[in-house]
């Protein structure tokens, strides 16, 4: 009895058994237009310890009426395989409450253009207009240059009204002319629509 105990508390145990990191709110992100945009990120699961590359990305966007709490389970088995998740909750839902000065119809309306606009300038991180996903793709941007995400290797997955703004985003982001030292766009490696409206 007590022999399998002590194996059960040894070094390593647990960490087998743990899954994969818990996700972390990011600290509040903020729009062009002043809206707060709440996220989770998933860190990806790192099933082989040797392997120190920057993970792939999926930016994960909710239903109308949603919010990241809905995306949770497909987060949670994304970040399984080896793939990190950024989930935010579009404006107006979840922890993404609209200014109280836009009036109760305002609030409760799909501010579908805001959500998706990346534009304003050719140097994008100087663009004057960032919308939610924007906004969450700069933060990844910050991510990537720390060398935890590989924006090469980002991917977008929307359901209903998620599903429109991230192909809407999608087209948006593929729009943006190259600089001579890189590319500012159109890195976006795969779109799925779950559902759209």
């Amino acid at each position: 009895g007590a022999r399998r105990g002590a194996a059960a508390a040894a070094p390593g145990a647990a960490a087998e058994t743990s899954g994969p990191p818990a996700a972390e709110r990011i600290p509040r992100l903020s729009t062009s237009d002043g809206v707060p945009v709440a996220a989770w990120y998933y860190p990806a699961a790192k099933p082989d310890k040797a392997a120190e590359t920057a993970a792939p990305v999926v930016i994960l966007l909710h239903e109308l009426g949603g919010s990241h709490e809905s995306v949770a389970p497909l987060a949670r088995d994304l970040q399984a395989r080896g793939i990190a998740v950024v989930a935010p909750d579009l404006r107006g839902h979840g922890d993404s409450a609209l200014p109280s000065d836009r009036g109760a119809d305002a609030r409760k309306s799909v501010d579908f253009r805001n959500m998706t606009v990346t534009a304003g300038g050719r140097i994008r991180a100087e663009a004057d207009g960032r919308g939610d996903v924007e906004t969450v793709r700069n933060w990844m941007a910050m991510k990537a240059a720390e060398g935890t995400l590989d924006l090469d290797r980002r991917f977008v997955v929307g359901s209903g009204v998620g599903a429109a703004v991230a192909a809407h985003w999608t087209v948006l982001d593929g729009t943006w002319p190259d600089l001579v030292s890189c590319p500012q766009g159109g890195q976006v490696r795969g779109l799925v629509l779950v559902s759209p409206t």
